[in-house]
């Protein structure tokens, strides 16, 4: 049973073992688990939202700007998209599915 170099051959059924325990620990290392700090990035979400009836510019309220009705530029258009697309659309996404490639997106995103 001992190879060439002095080790001994694995059984079929620990190999097996082996393999699954390895694809586990893949998905395991994908994902985050945010803790208390998900209830933090949640309220976030919902101050976010709320922001979006209140004014951004002069008069003009978060979702005019977003919607287009009122115009004040580029900056203030893209901020918005940037700000729900990244904070809200994939923030959630990252809650939801705890995968640290989303959670790495939406910071990177708000930093923008």
């Amino acid at each position: 049973m001992a190879g060439e170099d002095g080790e001994r051959e694995v059984p079929d059924e620990l190999s097996e073992l082996n393999r699954e325990l390895a694809e586990v620990e893949r998905r395991v290392e994908r994902r985050i688990d945010p803790g208390g700090i998900a209830f933090g990035a949640t309220l976030a979400m919902l101050v976010l939202m709320v922001t979006l009836v209140l004014p951004w510019t002069g008069d003009a309220l978060g979702w005019e700007i977003l919607a287009g009705s009122r115009t004040f530029g580029v900056l203030p258009r893209l901020f918005t998209f940037t700000s729900l697309g990244f904070g809200l659309v994939v923030g959630s996404l990252a809650l939801a599915t705890r995968w640290w490639a989303l959670a790495l997106l939406t910071a990177v995103g708000c930093g923008i």
